[in-house]
């Protein structure tokens, strides 16, 4: 059964995954399908399939959530790169 769409933040990114915040609970081997903005550029998000790992309740509204990220079309998947290592970039000293 297909679930709603849902709009979430990540609060952590990496080429293997994401910890996503989440309105409602997901079993682990949950797949989702993603379509990942980054930045501004909402006219071009990155699509993803990703499965859930792990997920941990933050409040009665609220779900940390790890995503692993299972696929991703390869002109997608370079742009993903190209932004985790910009923002690993804007981290190190």
């Amino acid at each position: 059964v297909p679930l709603d769409p849902r709009e979430t933040v990540s609060s952590d990114v990496s080429l293997g995954g994401l910890r996503l915040m989440t309105p409602t609970p997901l079993e682990n081997g949950t797949m989702l399908d993603l379509e990942i903005i980054i930045g501004e550029d909402e006219n071009y998000p990155i699509s993803a399939e990703g499965e859930v790992m792990w997920q941990t309740k933050i409040s009665n509204v609220s779900y940390e959530t790890g995503v692993m990220i299972k696929g991703m079309p390869d002109p997608d998947k370079k742009r993903f790169m190209e932004f985790v290592f910009d923002q690993m970039s804007k981290v190190v000293v």
